[in-house]
């Protein structure tokens, strides 16, 4: 039994999947196998998720579509320029750590350093895909928007550069940020992961990667703590209760180099 729970910003309809399904609190061994063979495995609602060293997939049960959630590549010039053959010195390496899950919101933390064209390139962010769309998640999916955009006013970064009116809403509240280089504040509603719960509280910590290119590598993170809306309150401590499984594996959690009051 699915429940549909819709949110609004602005004039974007965002809708989170909850579901009620008993089955999918066990994975079989032959379901599991027909997926291949990764080392980690989570629950997260209705999607199985699972990672390795190099990729992360999603799936659900009695379906053989999976989700590719990321990949790394190494010394992949095919991603970085689409000349064949590839020019002498180009490339792309990536990183990926996964972070949360929550229902069909996964996130991770991507990392890059290419060489090629003009300058060299680096960056760092976090990523929150909604599995159920394959679009960019919305954190008015699992937080009220007002409370998002009342934490956020209270953090000095956002104060630091909040230039604008009270703001009615989150797209009000981007739109009055000032745009420096060194951060790209307009990754704010997609670029996050659930960090803790405490209480009827939950602590959602965004990752921004640089504003332009001559900031480049520059990495961003601070944190919210926000009400958890009793909506998504199931969903939100079943992620709680994988972060612990996420971080202490070998290939989850944070990069070492991001390990930053973690």
């Amino acid at each position: 039994m699915s429940r549909f729970i819709t949110r609004r910003r602005s004039a974007a309809l965002v809708v989170l999947v909850l579901l009620v399904c008993p089955a999918c609190s066990t994975v079989s061994s032959r379901e599991r196998a027909a997926h291949g063979s990764w080392p980690h495995t989570i629950r997260s609602g209705e999607w199985i998720i699972q990672w390795s060293a190099k990729a992360a997939i999603a799936w659900q049960h009695g379906r053989k579509y999976e989700f590719p959630i990321y990949t790394d590549a190494r010394d992949s010039c095919a991603t970085w320029s689409d000349r064949r053959p590839c020019p002498r010195g180009w490339f792309l390496n990536t990183e990926h750590h996964l972070l949360s899950a929550m229902a069909n919101l996964v996130s991770y933390s991507t990392s890059w350093e290419g060489s090629g064209g003009a300058h060299p390139v680096y960056g760092s962010m976090f990523q929150t895909v909604d599995l159920d769309t394959g679009q960019p998640g919305d954190i008015t999916q699992i937080a009220d928007e007002a409370d998002v955009v009342a934490a956020l006013l209270a953090e000095p970064l956002i104060q630091k550069y909040y230039k604008g009116n009270t703001p009615s809403d989150l797209d009000d509240l981007i739109g009055g940020l000032e745009r420096p280089c060194e951060i790209s504040f307009a990754d704010l509603p997609s670029h996050f992961r659930l960090k803790a719960i405490r209480g009827d509280r939950m602590t959602l910590e965004f990752g921004l990667q640089h504003g332009c290119e001559t900031m480049r590598r520059n990495f961003t993170r601070f944190a919210i703590t926000v009400p958890i809306p009793t909506d998504v309150d199931s969903v939100v401590r079943e992620a709680a209760a994988n972060l612990p499984v996420i971080t202490a594996s070998a290939f989850g959690g944070m990069p070492r180099s991001h390990r930053i009051g973690n």
